[in-house]
């Protein structure tokens, strides 16, 4: 079984799922065709009895080949939810830290307050992607985005520094931190 799954990797890599999926189900309805020429081939030299057990063999072969398609898609289509609700904690997770870390940007004093606050404004625009396709525009958001959270972290030291050894710098180190992080 696990050579058959070798067989299969270059297929599923190069392809799209549907179209490896119509390859396995070609390639197993030309097995069952080949396997019934050859079951009709033997009949033929057997008496009429074993004519009668070819239509029983063949709706249980074919049972077995949709049951095992059914189970595949099943399993398909199992599975993307939990990406997408990944992807959806992840974004919320993500909404969140940054959601804490300017609440807690404005408890510091002038310049740092504003500074703070408009770099993670920025951080956030770059980090929204509309929906579509990887292009070169997404690139260069990518680019403003690790630019802007090297700023962030610059700032973020420097605000903290006067007051580096309060539970205020704790708090906010953790929240800049839970933001970059995720």
């Amino acid at each position: 079984m696990l050579s058959y799954l070798g067989l299969l990797d270059p297929i599923l890599l190069v392809f799209p799922l549907w179209v490896a999926a119509l390859i396995i189900i070609a390639a197993s309805l030309l097995a069952r065709e080949a396997g019934s020429w050859l079951y009709r081939r033997m009949a033929a030299r057997r008496s009429r009895d074993a004519e009668a057990e070819s239509g029983a063999a063949e709706s249980h072969i074919i049972g077995s080949i949709f049951g095992l398609l059914a189970f595949v898609i099943g399993l398909t289509f199992s599975i993307a939810p939990d990406r997408y609700d990944a992807r959806r904690a992840l974004v919320a997770e993500e909404a969140t830290a940054i959601s804490t870390a300017y609440l807690r940007a404005s408890l510091f004093d002038e310049p740092h307050r504003t500074q703070l606050q408009s770099t993670l404004r920025q951080y956030t625009h770059s980090r929204i992607a509309p929906a579509g396709l990887w292009d070169e525009a997404m690139d260069e958001q990518l680019r403003q985005s690790i630019v802007l959270r090297e700023r962030l972290w610059d700032q973020a030291h420097d605000a903290i520094y006067p007051v580096r050894e309060t539970e205020l710098a704790s708090y906010f180190v953790d929240a800049v931190n839970e933001t970059l992080n995720v």
